[in-house]
């Protein structure tokens, strides 16, 4: 009986520790996708601020370019009204096509940095998009890993919470068998004879009177109660029936009809209720 417990025990505790093994694997891999997933979308993030930078950078060139041409503009007519002014000196010509030509060579510098900007952003939006695309599909696959992560998650977690409840059932049922105790009153006793269906069960009807009796001792040994069978005999017969300690009394129970006789009072001090508790 003892190595039948034992074994029980530790087929249970197996069962729960690889239950919990799988829970852990499972978290684990759910834990790694989402990983996954923040890093490719920190990345992204990275790629999309270079690009407004470079844009907000293309907008001031556009905006330093359309100055220098409004300067241009402006310096040009002058010239072209200085040109129409008799009085103009020669100086204020030349002085004015000189402003011109500076500003036109700013003109020329800006629009190629612009051109170098535009590029690059052009670059970066290719990479961006190409990225996107890279991202989108692994998302996809990831989101479907995620997916499966989670049902074998919850299906770790749905075999952990069986596991441990049978754990816990199976506990109680070892702790009954451990620790079985008296009837604390004849009621009980009377309650779990009415439950028991030794005395009507075809399939020990054709048992005889002491056999019946070691059946309710074991089944009332199972529910965590002390039934003992008692057997005597004389040179005719058998006698066969079961022992029930309440407090200070002694009741027989006769197994194939439930019938209870009471002996009376035996004991000075009643029996301890659990005779051998768990410690």
């Amino acid at each position: 009986m003892k190595a039948f417990l034992f074994l029980l025990v530790v087929i249970l505790l197996a069962g729960l520790g690889y239950g919990g093994w799988m829970y852990l694997q499972q978290n684990d891999e759910l834990v790694q996708t989402r990983t996954t997933l923040t890093s490719l979308n920190n990345d992204l993030l990275s790629l999309q601020e270079q690009l407004t930078i470079g844009q907000a950078n293309a907008a001031s060139l556009q905006g330093q370019l359309i100055n220098e041409k409004n300067k241009v503009a402006g310096l040009e007519s002058d010239l072209n009204n200085a040109k129409n002014q008799q009085n103009a000196s020669a100086g204020q010509n030349t002085a004015l096509k000189a402003d011109i030509e500076t500003s036109n060579a700013k003109i020329a510098a800006l629009e190629s940095e612009l051109a170098a900007v535009q590029a690059v952003n052009s670059g970066t939006q290719a990479e961006i998009t190409a990225q996107i695309d890279r991202l989108n599909t692994e998302v996809s696959k990831l989101n479907d890993e995620l997916a499966k992560a989670n049902i074998n998650l919850n299906k770790a977690n749905t075999d952990l919470n069986a596991q441990k409840t049978l754990v816990a059932s199976q506990q109680a049922e070892l702790i009954k068998l451990k620790d079985p105790r008296h009837f604390y009153t004849i009621e009980e006793l009377n309650t779990w004879l009415q439950r028991d269906d030794t005395n009507t069960n075809p399939a020990f009807a054709t048992l005889g009177l002491a056999d019946k009796a070691f059946i309710l001792q074991v089944r009332a040994l199972r529910d965590g109660y002390l039934l003992s069978a008692a057997v005597d005999a004389d040179s005719e017969y058998i006698y066969s029936w079961n022992v029930a300690i309440i407090g200070a009394e002694i009741y027989v129970v006769t197994a194939s009809t439930d019938g209870i006789n009471k002996l009376g009072t035996v004991f000075q001090m009643p029996p301890a209720q659990r005779p051998l508790p768990l410690g």
